[in-house]
């Protein structure tokens, strides 16, 4: 069996959105169904969600020709951006008069949630072939996210998932708009508080999680339609480096890498 280990440098050159892995690191667990994981560091907010698309479409023909693998992305936003989920409207979340007075960068996710600030986090997408195995949404939260908590541990970092997540209409239109104001599932808590957030989607053969991990705070840009927005985040959201864990990105991903590789050589 190969080694499982994050792979060499990702091209930010994505026209189209298509996948341009320079170097990707392949192991083969029992099934002959290969991982490839994948370091593209930081990118601009659109070019990272293109490549998210273009790897649903890649996994998804590969499958189609007989030659299945899935792919763990790690990346980073540069400069600090939004993400809105795939339903949501720009005019439901932004003051479009600060915007346009204050233009911010966003682009919208090809999957589901609600509204991120990103810049201090650690983004990550997950995709895989449907028919790999029997998922259902919730079987793929719980696979992957105990593969988090379990990285997270060999850091030394305790997390927890929510021990309630609410229906959608139990939660405060407000809230549902911010990700970071409600729990849901595939989330991580440290203390309390949403250290990690994920929402995923099934399309054209694929299955994709996106999700990210809150490493340091920075300054969200003051162009919010709802005024309590900032102060509802920052009350509900925890941060690593601020309560207390100073683990790199580099190590972070090292770890999670490992585990969801080695869950991946079981199941897959």
């Amino acid at each position: 069996m190969g080694r499982w280990r994050p792979a060499g440098a990702f091209r930010r050159s994505c026209p189209k959105g298509r996948l341009l892995p320079a170097r990707a690191v392949r192991a083969r667990p029992p099934s002959s169904m290969e991982l490839r994981i994948l370091n593209s560091g930081p990118a601009e907010a659109l070019v990272n969600m293109a490549v998210d698309r273009g790897l649903i479409e890649t996994v998804s023909a590969a499958a189609r020709a007989g030659a299945p693998y899935a792919v763990l992305r790690w990346y980073a936003w540069a400069p600090p951006a939004f993400s809105l989920g795939y339903g949501q409207k720009p005019e439901d979340v932004f003051d479009l008069e600060k915007v346009r007075r204050r233009p911010v960068g966003w682009a919208r996710r090809p999957t589901g949630g609600s509204l991120v600030f990103h810049g201090g986090d650690l983004s990550y997408s997950f995709t895989i072939p449907r028919g790999a195995v029997d998922f259902t949404n919730d079987a793929l939260y719980r696979f992957v996210t105990e593969a988090w908590i379990e990285g997270f541990a060999a850091l030394g970092v305790a997390l927890a998932s929510p021990e309630h997540v609410p229906l959608a209409r139990e939660i405060p239109p407000d809230m549902r708009r911010l990700c970071l104001a409600s729990a849901s599932p595939g989330d991580l808590l440290l203390g309390g508080r949403k250290v990690a957030g994920s929402a995923q989607r099934r399309m054209q053969g694929a299955w994709q999680q996106q999700g990210f991990f809150l490493v340091e705070p920075v300054d969200m840009p003051d162009c919010l339609k709802d005024a309590e927005a900032a102060a509802l985040i920052r009350a509900k959201s925890a941060h690593l480096r601020t309560a207390g864990h100073n683990v790199s990105a580099d190590r972070i991903r090292a770890a999670l890498s490992k585990t969801l590789a080695e869950r991946c050589e079981k199941a897959l």
